[in-house]
């Protein structure tokens, strides 16, 4: 609910109505061919999305990651303790805690990233119309 949230303060809906009312004016119901360049480049900025997605999520997948040998690290130490009782809620809010902090990084990102891949999408559909 946040990411769409966030997604329609930044405008990102406009894009995507823009965006489809673009690729329909330049390719033609019924013209649509996908040629080796534009599978290429598809390919490529479909790599660069995931390891985009990758560093965005890095730090609370780092974050969980210690937490988690933390836990290990003390149910080794003391077995009586009840480590998953206390991790449970932990995770929760170190999760919420992190959102809270990294979210005006994210907007800012996301911001930027949708108006370098409003260049790359017109990019492609040029390739497709070649």
């Amino acid at each position: 609910m946040a990411a769409v949230i966030v997604f329609v303060l930044i405008n990102g809906h406009h894009f995507v109505v823009e965006s489809l009312s673009y690729s329909f004016k330049v390719i033609p119901l019924g013209s649509f061919a996908i040629t080796e360049s534009a599978y290429n480049l598809l390919i490529k900025i479909s790599g660069s999305i995931f390891i985009l997605a990758v560093k965005i999520a890095s730090p609370i997948i780092v974050a969980f990651f210690l937490v988690h040998i933390a836990s290990v690290i003390i149910s080794r130490v003391s077995p009586s303790f009840q480590v998953f009782f206390v991790l449970l809620p932990l995770k929760i809010g170190l999760g919420l805690f992190l959102l809270v902090l990294v979210m005006p990084l994210y907007i800012y990102l996301f911001r930027s990233l949708i108006y370098q891949y409003e260049n790359k999408l017109l990019e492609i559909i040029k390739v497709i119309t070649n």
